[in-house]
């Protein structure tokens, strides 16, 4: 399927639910006896999650930009149109960010992010999905930090970043 003029990579069926990948997390980390993880990243895909904790990062991934937190919304009496009222993050994270005392989380975004030119309603993606994450991190108390890998180098996400760094 075609996509705001690009092709589909990936998709989810209609009324399936999101996933965390905590895969690489429990591998890295958990099975470690790791009590507290003070700073966790959220990124797309399972893969980069493993790189992450091959390379000692603790970081779990999303099938998608927005499916980390699931979202509230509200018709806004002056504009009439529906917005996000509230953000949490999806009960399993939640529970994970307690249980674990994560203390900062930072959502890491590809350097494919500001890929938007004649694309107006990916770049407003891209900013309900950081602003949604932000609010869950204020719901729950934890430090929000936002990045995206630099544009200007040759690697796409985490992992590629990971793999010309050894």
């Amino acid at each position: 399927p075609i996509n705001d003029g690009k092709t589909q990579k990936y998709h989810s069926e209609a009324g399936s639910s999101s996933k965390i990948f905590f895969n690489a997390i429990y591998q890295f980390f958990i099975k470690r006896e790791v009590k507290e993880i003070k700073t966790l990243i959220i990124t797309e895909g399972e893969f980069k999650t493993t790189k992450a904790g091959l390379h000692g990062i603790p970081a779990v991934g999303i099938s998608g930009i927005h499916n980390s937190v699931k979202t509230t919304k509200s018709i806004n009496q002056k504009t009439d149109k529906s917005e996000t009222t509230n953000s949490e993050f999806l009960d399993e994270l939640k529970s994970f960010i307690k249980k674990y005392n994560v203390k900062t989380i930072i959502l890491l975004h590809d350097n494919d992010v500001k890929d938007n030119v004649g694309r107006p309603y990916r770049a407003a993606q891209f900013y309900s999905s950081v602003r949604n994450v932000k609010m869950a991190c204020d719901n729950e108390r934890v430090q929000f930090i936002y990045k995206y890998i630099n544009e200007n180098i040759p690697y796409k996400g985490l992992d590629d970043l990971l793999i010309a760094s050894k």
